[in-house]
């Protein structure tokens, strides 16, 4: 069986070492928002769509990551060419986006 190529994820960990900080989200977020991170490497176009008007920028609110009024949005680089996903942010925001 053939596997999937995955895609190269650049400046995730370090976006997301400064949202925690920042933020300090509980736990269970911290944990959700992380693993979702992981799965940009197999799948960066699932439930993300492009931002208007700026090409190969695409966004998405972090599912399960509703927190107080507020949820975790991931905004991303995607280049088909080089196979890899850049987070340009990662933050948490006010309902709705």
């Amino acid at each position: 069986m053939i596997e999937p190529e995955h895609w190269k994820l650049e400046r995730f960990g370090e976006r997301l070492a400064a949202w925690i900080e920042q933020e300090e989200p509980n736990a269970d977020l911290s944990y959700r928002v992380t693993e979702w991170v992981m799965t940009r490497d197999e799948t960066p176009y699932q439930g993300a769509h492009r931002a208007t008007g700026i090409p190969n920028l695409w966004e998405t609110v972090v599912p399960q990551s509703a927190d107080g009024g507020r949820v975790v949005h991931c905004s991303y680089w995607i280049y088909e060419t080089h196979r890899t996903v850049v987070c340009n942010s990662l933050a948490s925001l006010s309902w709705p986006v």
